[in-house]
């Protein structure tokens, strides 16, 4: 009686192998999972450092500029002459100035402007 026991435990006590190809495959899909989760994210962190490098960038480059100094970066910079109205107090008040735009070359969507007036408000 004991035999017949021991050998129905060894029989029924491992895995077939079908159910180590199915564990597998399973294990498969989950660590694709995985790997393109990380992979998107670490997409997405290289472009936000991207950005915020660029940025940074330009608004130094646009503080030299405003400043009458040259920038330290490689940037393409316009300057032209413009006017600010502002009311105050009910009165317009206009001043005069020029307008600075900086933008990255390598990568044109990050631009930033600044107005630098020539004399303060009367």
């Amino acid at each position: 009686m004991a035999r017949r026991e021991r050998a129905k435990t060894a029989a029924t006590g491992g895995m077939t192998l079908v159910e180590v190809v199915v564990s597998l495959a399973l294990l498969a899909v989950v660590a694709l999972i995985l790997v393109t989760g990380f992979s998107a994210a670490g997409k997405l962190i290289r472009r936000g450092t991207d950005t915020k490098n660029s940025t940074d960038k330009t608004i130094s480059a646009l503080e030299m500029l405003a400043g009458g100094l040259s920038p330290a970066d490689e940037v393409d910079s316009t300057e032209e002459e413009s006017t600010l109205t502002y009311i105050l107090n009910g009165a317009p008040r206009s001043v005069k100035g020029r307008t600075i735009t900086v933008t990255d070359p390598e990568d044109p969507a990050i631009s930033h402007r600044v107005f630098v007036p020539d004399a303060p408000a009367q």
